[in-house]
């Protein structure tokens, strides 16, 4: 990679994306929320909390759920995703 653009990628690898970083205070209680859930409950959570709780763009968000690496339910046209089932993902090495 030339030196111009090994400083133009972000720290999830890819070019143009940001990862998540809570903006606000509703993001702050996104990620206290996420956090409480612990493995015993499961929580449903929205495209906002699942990017705040990998530290993911939405961009690359939206790229895993359709190949099939981050597992959802649909509610009409919004996307919920399972805590329980990110988690197992995630620890089989499915999203990273």
């Amino acid at each position: 990679m030339a030196a111009d653009q090994a400083g133009s990628r972000t720290d999830n690898g890819h070019r143009g994306e940001s990862p998540a970083v809570p903006r606000n205070e509703e993001d702050l209680e996104r990620i206290a929320r996420i956090c409480a859930a612990g493995a015993d409950g499961d929580l449903w959570m929205d495209t906002r909390s699942v990017e705040l709780y990998l530290g993911i763009s939405r961009r690359t968000l939206y790229r895993l759920v359709k190949n099939g690496a981050i597992p959802v339910s649909r509610v009409g046209r919004r996307i919920r995703v399972s805590k329980r089932a990110l988690d197992v993902a995630v620890a089989a090495g499915l999203v990273w």
